[in-house]
């Protein structure tokens, strides 16, 4: 009975116990409970920063070299680090660098730039060294020719340098008539006398006249200063920067005076007729070959 009893009041007493220990853990004050420590919630991830790749040069690239396809390399660089002018990697950027020559010399590891796709700039032409002294006044190819002249053949001396004349001949024909027709046209003076500027002022007369031809029409002024009588004739500028030589049809005296022109004997041709063992014939035919007689 005694160990029953011992039994009951050790149960009872650890049942106290152990509400007692729950009553004051559970009546604990606020401030207490708000103390203990907290674990805190991890931080998000930050987005990654935005980024852009531009294209460099993976090998050294010679001026004027293509580009192969393996010389094309990227380099990543954040948003921020892009720089103006750099070009970008894209399939277009690609192609175009493809399509042409580098446009200077490009190290391994350089960034191409927007500039590289446009396209070269000629090269300067280095135009030759004009000469000096009185050549420098002539157009490329052109020759200096001087003519003599009088106050009748050079328009009373009102010819200055830069002015455009024609070249007229008179001479004699065969025919003993006087002719006269133009053999040059727009040809341009370079000089009166010796002198090189403009002196048109009508105080005086040249004795000779500095005109500037190509080869050809140079010959044909000499030939014509051995032919005839030359004369000069004042022609409006705008006719083009050439000289002309010019197939004039000549104009003759006759057409001033009116009368005919002599004709000249016609050609004529022997002909010898043999008819057996008679008398010989002889027969003077016109010579079909022959021109015919001037008008």
């Amino acid at each position: 009975m005694k160990r029953l009893l011992l039994v009951i009041v050790t149960s009872l007493l650890a049942a106290l116990a152990v509400a007692w220990f729950s009553i004051s853990t559970n009546g604990a004050p606020i401030e207490a409970r708000a103390q203990a420590p907290v674990t805190p919630s991890p931080a998000p991830a930050p987005a990654p920063a935005p980024t852009v790749s531009v294209l460099t040069a993976r090998s050294s690239l010679a001026k004027g070299a293509a580009i192969p396809p393996e010389a094309l390399g990227r380099l990543t660089l954040a948003d921020g680090q892009l720089q103006e002018g750099l070009l970008q990697d894209t399939p277009a950027n690609r192609q175009a660098l493809l399509a042409l020559a580098a446009p200077r010399d490009i190290p391994a590891g350089t960034t191409f730039i927007a500039a590289d796709l446009l396209p070269p700039a000629p090269e300067p032409v280095a135009e030759p060294p004009r000469p000096v002294g009185y050549a420098g006044l002539l157009g490329t190819g052109m020759r200096a020719i001087a003519v003599p002249v009088t106050a009748e053949t050079a328009v009373a001396g009102l010819i200055s340098s830069g002015d455009r004349v024609d070249v007229m001949i008179s001479y004699d024909t065969r025919e003993g008539l006087r002719a006269v027709r133009t053999i040059l046209s727009n040809v341009r003076v370079i000089a009166r006398d010796r002198t090189t500027g403009n002196t048109s002022d009508g105080t005086g007369v040249p004795r000779t006249i500095t005109l500037e031809l190509d080869p050809e029409g140079a010959k044909i002024l000499a030939l014509a200063m051995q032919t005839g009588d030359l004369m000069l004739v004042l022609s409006a500028p705008g006719g083009g920067p050439l000289p002309l030589i010019i197939e004039d049809a000549p104009m003759l005296s006759s057409r001033l005076s009116g009368g005919d022109a002599p004709r000249a004997a016609p050609a004529t041709t022997r002909v010898e007729v043999f008819r057996g063992n008679a008398t010989q014939r002889v027969l003077t035919l016109p010579d079909p070959t022959a021109p015919p007689a001037s008008q």
